[in-house]
């Protein structure tokens, strides 16, 4: 009769809550027990990702949890800049980044220094740049002298102008030459005309009138000839002066002169 043998059955294997370590290289496990299909493993947990500065170093991590395709970092807050102007780059030792669009302090509300003459150049030391449109001020021109001012002849803060020049006390308001025969010779100045009335006899008629009568007016030689004339200067008028020419005995004689007027016009 053949004899029957019966066998012990092992126990099931059973299904357990996994407990998979996640590392750089794979290692064999020591579990009795089974992942079931529908499992979960803990992948992931719920520590935020860190965030990240300007000039962090590359590090691969010591987590043993893996990050979400959707997770997202902590990123530098962005700040109002602070950026330096100067004479030489440098490096800055901050941490935060500015904005694409963000305003950088390159002028300020000063108003340019106001020239004068003879400054010296000077490099500056302001940190903040000069706009393209700025405007320094500028040292005030002295003004062209008015007629009362060239008159009195006191002021040291105002010009004679060409135009104005004459009216100071000391500049000659007329002057000329006449001919032998009584003619007004070419450049003479504020003389209008001269009207010979006969010999010795002559009157000097102004472009612009004298003020007044008071004014003062010689007549001088040119040398010929003759000797010994006298000039005699009379009649002023604010607009004439009559001028008589005598030989040594006293007869009227036609002779070359010239003629000076100073005064007030």
């Amino acid at each position: 009769m053949p004899v029957m043998t019966q066998t012990t059955p092992a126990e099931p294997i059973t299904g357990g809550t996994p407990a998979l370590v996640f590392a750089a290289t794979n290692a064999g496990g020591v579990a009795a027990t089974f992942l079931r299909t529908d499992d979960q493993i803990a992948v992931f947990d719920a520590t935020a990702p860190t965030t990240g500065a300007v000039g962090d170093a590359a590090s691969v991590g010591t987590a043993a949890f893996a990050a979400r395709r959707d997770h997202a970092h902590g990123r530098e807050a962005f700040v109002a800049p602070a950026i330096v102007l100067g004479t030489a780059a440098a490096a800055g030792v901050a941490t935060t980044p500015i904005r694409s669009d963000a305003t950088i302090v390159a002028f300020d509300a000063t108003a340019p220094v106001d020239q004068a003459s003879a400054d010296t150049a000077a490099a500056g030391t302001a940190a903040v740049a000069a706009r393209r449109d700025h405007r320094h001020g500028m040292p005030t021109l002295a003004a062209a002298a008015t007629q009362a001012e060239q008159e009195a002849g006191s002021s040291t803060t105002v010009y004679a102008s060409p135009g104005r020049q004459q009216f100071h006390p000391s500049a000659a308001k007329a002057w000329c030459r006449s001919t032998d025969a009584g003619l007004l010779e070419a450049g003479s100045y504020n003389v209008s005309s001269i009207t010979d009335l006969g010999v010795g006899d002559r009157t000097i008629v102004w472009d612009v009138d004298f003020s007044g009568t008071t004014y003062a007016a010689g007549a001088i030689q040119f040398q010929n000839a003759s000797a010994d004339q006298r000039h005699c200067i009379g009649s002023p008028a604010v607009g004439s002066i009559r001028q008589l020419v005598f030989d040594s005995l006293g007869v009227a004689a036609d002779v070359a002169s010239s003629i000076l007027a100073f005064g007030d016009q």
